[in-house]
């Protein structure tokens, strides 16, 4: 008798309210159209578009994510801390190449009803990112090794400006894990692959927000910064809001990935695009 494919969906970096009301728009329909297993998305801009905090991680769960990752705007709300010093209770992760001494954790085991156990782990790039971060390849080595050794599947959520980087961290893990998808610039890029050894891989899952502005900011401010530097208050593109991201289909029996598809739904239409 054949096992069915586990099916991961994974969405890009939810931006401010507009991402937050996209997904509840359009995930609770797409999970049981898909008969979705498990839910991955990244929410480093969940709150006003910098950060998280537990109020928006809370509707976040709400809409059918099961677990969230984080990346270089973890710490800009006092808040967050809540979320990851939940213990067993935290669905939250943030990036594990952050100090070992900061609250939180960058992994976690998700066990599904069918007993299955999914790795997930965070990582963050280190190429035009301003942050203090051990390297992200030999963390990946270590959480393999460690305490997602005896997963069934494995996830890696790449959060990285540089593509050179979050491709070289895909080539790296292929045959490792199951799923590696790269987060952070918001715009979803058309390299959907599955690699040579088993590994479902994308450079950029996308966003879920607006994308009437740019890249979930709307389109004044973020001009105003570019011609003129100066720093200005964060506002959200409210329009065309988007949900983005990659679903894939994982062979529970060998745990490579045998399909990744893009996933869309925009506000006007209901179809996939």
């Amino acid at each position: 008798m054949s096992i069915a494919p586990l099916k991961i969906l994974c969405l890009g970096d939810i931006v401010a309210r507009p991402g937050r009301e996209v997904l509840a728009r359009f995930l609770p329909t797409l999970r049981e159209e898909l008969k979705i297993d498990l839910v991955i998305a990244n929410g480093e801009n969940a709150a006003g578009g910098s950060g998280i905090d537990p109020k928006c991680a809370k509707e976040i769960f709400g809409t059918g994510v099961d677990l969230i990752t984080l990346g270089d705007h973890t710490w800009r709300r006092r808040e967050v801390k809540e979320l990851l010093e939940a213990g067993d209770k935290t669905r939250c992760i943030r990036p594990a190449n952050f100090a070992e001494e900061l609250p939180g954790q960058g992994w976690i085991v998700k066990v599904l009803d069918n007993k299955i156990k999914v790795g997930v782990m965070n990582l963050m790039g280190r190429t035009f990112m301003n942050t203090p971060l051990d390297c992200p390849f030999r963390k990946a080595d270590k959480l393999l090794a460690g305490p997602l050794a005896d997963c069934s599947v494995v996830v890696c959520d790449m959060h990285a400006e540089a593509t050179s980087e979050k491709i070289a961290m895909g080539r790296y893990l292929d045959g490792r894990v199951s799923v590696c998808f790269g987060t952070h610039t918001h715009v979803p890029t058309a390299d959907s692959q599955l690699l040579a050894e088993g590994t479902a891989y994308v450079t950029d899952l996308g966003m879920c927000g607006s994308s009437a502005g740019v890249i979930g900011l709307k389109t004044e401010v973020a001009l105003e910064r570019f011609l003129k530097g100066i720093p200005s208050a964060y506002k959200p593109a409210t329009e065309l809001s988007e949900l983005q991201g990659i679903l894939v289909e994982v062979d529970l029996s060998t745990a490579k990935a045998t399909k990744i598809d893009r996933v869309i739904r925009r506000e006007e239409c209901l179809a996939p695009l």
